[in-house]
Formats: structure tokens, sequence, C-alpha cells
């Protein structure tokens, strides 16, 4: 029976970190340049792979990259039988060479040429039949040009070999240069073919919003009427996959509107409802009051929050249109902004845009502004005294 393909799989910060980088900077997003000021020129080293299997012949890489032309992004490939080899007269383990960052990218370079067994420019997909060995490590050069540079997000390296030439007659086998240009031109199918069986076999990664690429998100959200998939973050939109069931039962509810607001604003919202008011309308100077404030209509209702949540025009419309999805259709919604400071007979809310200060006295020293309390406070005591102590 054929050997599945195994392969080594660099696409997260933590991967290329186990790496050797040389002005080369390291990010969620992959691996690239870090200062094109003072070298247009990065190198990395990877890790030791190890095949654990003697005389392995490597199959294929293929990476996700941007180049800055053709020429921007070198390749070499490096193999051994043994971990542990002769360098320079000494006994040294490869993979504690590779990682060592005291040893320079030239120096490094310059010592492993003994191991070199393929150099390439970039390409997204190549084989690997000349790199043959139980340990594989690779080189990556990068070139800027002028402020750009290139970017390699992932790189995924597939072993042991695998050639469709066997399934040919044994005539094809015979001349070595023309078995190379059978195996290389075969190569190129078994690739696309392979690459079509790996998304049959894991066609359960579009389906889960856990794994899913962004294009399959907003694929799936349409399934569950999440419209306008693009306002939502990629992190956003997997919580409203995962959460749509629920919150689409809870529709039309305060809490439906709450933590759709919350989700898109980060903070909680304080929601204000006509029955709330109630018992404040008896008076009509405050009736008058609340009615500016929150409206007249019962079928109105308040969501207050701050302002560092919508700071855009922007983000107040889509904000609005976000409520509009979750609110009763018979009801209109009031979205209140915050803003970080206070205004008598405005919205102020403890907590949230005030808080309750410290006592302090006045310094006229020609510095200091005269705090209102203390002006409010003082004319009150003195009131206060003169109701107790009557001439």
């Amino acid at each position: 029976m054929r050997e599945r393909l195994k392969y080594f799989v660099f696409n997260k910060e933590s991967d290329f970190r186990r790496g050797c980088a040389y002005n080369i900077a390291i990010s969620p997003e992959g691996i690239s340049i870090a200062d094109l000021q003072s070298s247009d020129m990065g190198t990395f080293f990877s890790r030791l792979l190890d095949s654990r299997e003697k005389e392995t012949v490597w199959h294929r890489m293929v990476v996700d990259y941007t180049s800055v032309g053709e020429s921007s992004i070198r390749y070499t490939f490096y193999s051994s039988e043994r971990r542990v080899v002769d360098i320079e007269g000494t006994m040294v383990d490869l993979g504690d060479y590779l990682a060592d960052a005291s040893i320079d990218a030239y120096t490094k370079g310059k010592t492993l040429e003994a191991f070199r067994m393929k150099t390439a420019l970039a390409h997204g997909d190549m084989l690997l039949h000349e790199v043959q060995g139980r340990y594989c490590w690779l080189r990556v050069e990068f070139f800027g040009q002028g402020e750009d540079t290139p970017l390699i997000s992932k790189i995924k390296i597939y072993l042991p070999k695998q050639s469709w030439l066997e399934y040919l007659p044994e005539i094809y086998q015979h001349d070595v240069n023309s078995k190379s240009f059978v195996e290389r031109y075969l190569g190129i199918f078994q690739s696309l073919y392979q690459d079509l069986e790996y998304q049959i076999d894991n066609v359960t990664g579009y389906f889960d919003p856990d794994v899913a690429q962004r294009d399959f998100l907003d694929w799936l959200a349409q399934w569950i009427q999440i419209e306008d998939g693009y306002i939502w973050t990629e992190e956003q939109l997997r919580y409203l996959i995962k959460n749509g069931l629920r919150m689409f039962k809870q529709r039309g509810t305060r809490d439906a509107v709450s933590d759709i607001v919350e989700l898109y604003t980060g903070e909680k919202p304080y929601i204000v409802e006509r029955y709330q008011l109630d018992r404040y309308i008896g008076e009509a100077k405050i009736a008058a009051l609340v009615s500016r404030l929150y409206g007249e209509d019962s079928y109105m209702f308040t969501i207050v929050v701050n302002e560092n949540s919508v700071p855009s025009v922007k983000e107040y419309k889509t904000l609005l249109k976000i409520i509009d999805t979750a609110k009763p259709a018979h009801m209109e919604a009031n979205v209140v902004v915050l803003k970080p400071y206070i205004f008598l007979d405005r919205y102020s809310y403890l907590g949230m845009n005030s808080v309750l200060g410290q006592y302090r006295p006045v310094h006229l020293d020609g510095f200091s502004a005269v705090p209102l309390t203390s002006v409010v406070d003082d004319y009150r005591q003195h009131e206060i005294q003169d109701i107790m102590e009557p001439q």
C-alpha cells in the first residue's frame, strides 16, 4: 500500500519563531524583511525537520507568499542523514547550530554548503525530489525592492516522495534523463490532484466556523440570515455563526439587542425602555425633560453607548443598521452616544460618563479653578446655618 503523505507546516507566528531569523520580522501575518533602511535583505533558517526515516526522499513544498519581483525570494534546501555532524573539525548538533543566532547568516550558509541539495527562486509550488536524507532544513532569503518587502505567510513541506511514474510501464523509467522529465511533467497534474483530494478529505473544515476561511464564513453567514457580513470582524463573525440559532430565537427582545450591540462595540450597552420612565412623569417639569431625552413615543427605547465604541459617523450608522436587525419590528431605537463630560439636563450616567470625585478644598494660588461643588457646598452650608439659627 502506498505510504500516506505527511507534512511539516509553518503557518503560525510560533512556527517561524522556532527558526533563526536575520533582519526578519515575524508576525501573525508571516515573515518579511524587518528593516529595509539598514539592509534590503533578510535571511530565515527553519528549524531542523526530522522525517524519522533514513534515506527519505522529500516530495513537495507549497508556499503562500507575496513577492515584489521574480527574484525577491530564494529558497535553499539542505539535508543530512545524521543530526550530529562534523563542522570544521567539531561534532555539532544541527538543530542547535541552526537555532544559534550568534552565528551570522553568511557564515552559517557557507558552513552548511556541503549539505545543500537544491536552490530555487520564488515559486508557490515545487518538487523536492532532489532532497534526500532523514533530516531536512530550509533557508529563505528575502530581497526588498525600494520600500517594498516580500512576505511569506505559510510554508508546507510534504514527504515522502510520491510519483505517478510508478504507474507507467517500466520503459519510461530506463533512461535517466527522460525519466526525470516525465516525472516532473506528471508532477504538475499530480499536485493538482493531491490538492483536490486534500480539499475533499477536509471538506468539513469549510462548515466549521472555528476553522473556516473568511470567504466561507461569509457564505455560512448567509445560511442563517446574517446580512452584511463585511460589517463584522472575522472573530465576531465566527461568534455570530456559532450562536446564530440562540440569537435568532431571541430576536426582537431586549437581550437580543443588548447582545448584538455588545458584540459590535465590545461594551454592554445601557438600555432604557418606556415602562422604566413611567414613575418619573408625574410632575410636568420632569415629564418634559424625560420626553426630550427619551421621546414621547411608547414604542421607542433608548440605547446608550460610550463615545469610544462608535468613534465616527460610519460606525454610528453601522450600529443603527445592526440594531435594526435585532429590535422588535414595531419599535424605534434611539441611540445616544455619551460624551466624556457632564451637562445638566442632558445624558449623564454615573459610572459611564461621570464619576463621584473626592472633595477637595480650593486653593487661591492663581493656578487653580474653583470647583463648582465647593461653591454649592459652601452656599448650602450657610443656608442650613440660617435655617438652624433663626434671628
